[in-house]
């Protein structure tokens, strides 16, 4: 199969970019107050982490890279807390 080239994106507005870590602040407040009920140990690390990407204000240039660490720390913790199955 031959290879496919990369899609083109456009780079995030600033509009985007602040909704974005609007709603990733919105989730780490649910996530802080329902993760240590739904897990077997602590994840002291992991929620350090979300607590401290909530009150970092990125510099402009830095801001899709901050975005992605977000998510990354966000999926961590959910994927601590399972399935519910």
């Amino acid at each position: 199969m031959p290879r496919q080239q990369p899609l083109k994106t456009e780079p995030l507005s600033e509009e985007d970019t602040a909704r974005i870590a609007t709603r990733f602040r919105r989730a780490t407040y649910q996530l802080v107050q329902v993760v240590p009920h739904r897990v077997a140990m602590y994840p002291t690390e992991e929620l350090r982490r979300l607590l401290a990407l909530r009150d970092e204000r990125p510099a402009p240039s830095e801001e899709l890279s901050y975005l992605r660490r977000y998510a990354l720390t966000i999926v961590a913790l959910l994927d601590l807390m399972g399935d519910d199955k």
